[in-house]
């Protein structure tokens, strides 16, 4: 769920940031003309690793993560910070990337849904994901399981009334956030996948004795 395949293609090691530092000023001199000020070296760690690069003053976190960092998994929703599709942790704590300047992120800690599982071991709550079938149609699964994952680890035990809470700022636009709720009290081991799912309603058998009712 949100593995990425290829880790090293998407973040420099230090001496590409010395590189790109070094191309900033013709970069920036470029076009002396223009009002806009150049980009500027953002550094940062994703997923645990170095990145850094020129980002245009004005970029949002989600663009530099998505485009020049090459993280998909982080999706672009609305774009006004209502549907929590975009969110990421910074330094722990889960942010919209729609509505976060990147540059703000300078010597940040930023996690992506990438990097949420070790290794090929899914985290809990992906698994649990996994186990319930709460992705649905899957495209706001990344944003509910970074919100998901800092507030588990504030809250390992949490009600359903909690965790409804913790994921009010988070859309679905599927059937429901059912499977969503299960799937949080799986991961806290309060939960078997499908515990809290009604009996089934067996149909009626017709009788082969037309005489019979």
């Amino acid at each position: 769920m949100g593995r990425n395949t290829n880790p090293e293609a998407h973040h420099c090691v230090l001496s590409d940031c010395h590189a790109a530092n070094a191309i900033l000023p013709a970069v920036t001199n470029a076009t002396p003309e223009a009002s806009t000020p150049g980009p500027q070296l953002l550094s940062l760690s994703l997923n645990g690793r170095l990145w850094c690069g020129a980002v245009p003053q004005h970029a949002l976190l989600l663009d530099v993560i998505r485009y020049q960092a090459g993280l998909t998994g982080t999706k672009r929703g609305c774009d006004m910070g209502t549907c929590g599709c975009c969110a990421v942790q910074i330094n722990g704590e889960p942010r919209l990337s729609c509505l976060c300047l990147a540059h703000d992120s300078e010597g940040a800690d930023v996690r992506t849904i990438e990097g949420v599982q070790s290794g090929p071991l899914l985290s809990a709550l992906q698994a649990a994901w996994v186990a319930t079938g709460a992705s649905q149609c899957g495209f706001c699964s990344p944003g509910f399981i970074m919100v998901g994952e800092a507030f588990l680890e504030r809250n390992p035990k949490p009600t359903e009334e909690e965790v409804r809470k913790a994921i009010a700022g988070n859309l679905c636009r599927c059937t429901g956030y059912v499977k969503i709720v299960e799937a949080f009290m799986v991961a806290s081991s309060q939960a078997e996948p499908g515990a809290g799912q009604p009996p089934p309603v067996l149909a009626p058998v017709a009788s082969e004795d037309p005489g019979r009712s």
